[in-house]
């Protein structure tokens, strides 16, 4: 038991509060209903996130396939009344579902993609564990990444980041698979041609 004691002569005083070091977490957006301020299906096992200096965030939605945008309050993007935006990630094999991870924006005219006679720069670049490397340019299709890389047998991509040098501006890929001589994966590299 503890009994608070004042002597005479002496004064208490509350604690001193020192800049303590605090957070409010804010649910904004889950795929399950009342968890979050909004609620969207689509969001399973996100990974990557990425965005450009004017427009929403885009996930990666590893578990739906998909790659699903919102605004700074987690609202799924456009806001009603239109539809919110969902871009397909295409798998490797052409059929199923792909498994998105990491996305990167891209305010370059490189890392050109092309379906049918529409090409243009993917504005957006997404990774999959199933070996691929995706853009997307609302130009080119507006519900759906195109394959630009298929390295299927050979990789398995868990990210993805772009960065620049004198030599130009190049994606790295976090590829986890093992291989005899890199026991831990290996970063590819492509350029601006996806070579």
């Amino acid at each position: 038991m503890l009994l608070p004691l004042t002597l005479p002569g002496t004064a208490t005083a509350a604690p001193r509060q020192t800049g303590a070091a605090f957070y409010q977490q804010t649910n904004l957006v889950s795929d399950i209903s009342g968890l979050a301020a909004f609620t969207d299906a689509h969001l399973v096992n996100p990974w990557g996130i990425s965005f450009s200096s004017t427009s929403p965030f885009w996930v990666s939605d590893n578990g739906t396939g998909v790659s699903t945008l919102y605004n700074g309050q987690g609202q799924p993007f456009p806001p009603p009344p239109a539809s919110p935006l969902v871009v397909t990630i295409p798998p490797a094999s052409g059929s199923g579902q792909g498994t998105p991870t990491g996305t990167v924006f891209n305010g370059t005219t490189g890392f050109v993609i092309t379906q049918g006679t529409s090409s243009g720069p993917a504005r957006f670049l997404f990774d999959t564990l199933d070996g691929t490397i995706s853009g997307w340019n609302p130009a080119v299709n507006r519900s759906s990444a195109v394959i630009a890389v298929n390295n299927a047998s050979s990789a398995v991509y868990t990210g993805l980041t772009m960065a620049s040098n004198a030599s130009g501006t190049f994606l790295y890929a976090a590829n986890a698979l093992p291989s005899p001589a890199h026991p831990n994966g290996t970063i590819d590299v492509f350029d601006q041609h996806f070579t």
